[in-house]
C-alpha cells in the first residue's frame, strides 16, 4: 500500500513539474507582475523551422497572439518566414484552424496566425521557378 501511495505521489509531482516547464511568461507580462499577483501564462512549443505564407493577401504580424493586438507588419504572400515558437492551443480564424506562431521575417519579430503558414512551398513559387529556370523553349 505504501509503495502504491509513493508511486501516485511521484506521478503527481512529475506531472506538475512538466506543466510548469511547458508554460512561459513574456518579459512584458513579468515586468507588470507584483508579489502575490498571478500572471497569466500560455503554453507553447518551441519551433525552429521555416514555413511559407499561404495567404493570398499576405499575413498580418502582431505584437501579441490575438486578432485585436497591434499590427506590426504585413508579410507578403508566398514569403518564407522563420518560426520560433507556437501556442499549443488552436483557434479558428476565417474557417482555418491553427495556432498563433511567433515568427521572424526581415529582422522583425511578432505573432502571426499559423493556420496560414505551411511547410510546403506555394504552387505559385513552383510555377514561377519552372517558367524561369526549366522552360528554355
Amino acid at each position: 500500500m505504501l509503495l502504491k501511495t509513493h508511486a501516485i505521489l511521484v506521478l503527481f509531482v512529475s506531472s506538475m513539474l512538466y506543466s510548469c516547464a511547458s508554460t512561459s511568461v513574456s518579459d512584458d507580462q513579468a515586468k507588470g507582475a507584483t508579489v502575490g499577483t498571478t500572471v497569466k501564462t500560455s503554453a507553447y512549443r518551441d519551433l525552429s523551422v521555416s514555413k511559407w505564407v499561404h495567404a493570398k493577401s499576405g499575413l498580418v504580424m502582431r505584437d501579441a497572439p490575438s486578432k485585436t493586438a497591434k499590427r506590426i507588419e504585413l508579410i507578403p504572400p508566398y514569403i518564407k518566414v522563420r518560426c520560433v515558437k507556437e501556442l499549443i492551443t488552436e483557434e479558428t480564424i476565417e474557417g482555418v484552424i491553427g495556432a498563433w506562431t511567433f515568427v521572424e521575417w526581415e529582422r522583425v519579430q511578432g505573432w502571426v496566425f499559423g493556420g496560414f503558414l505551411s511547410t510546403k512551398k506555394p504552387a505559385v513559387i513552383l510555377h514561377i521557378s519552372k517558367i524561369l529556370f526549366l522552360d528554355r523553349s
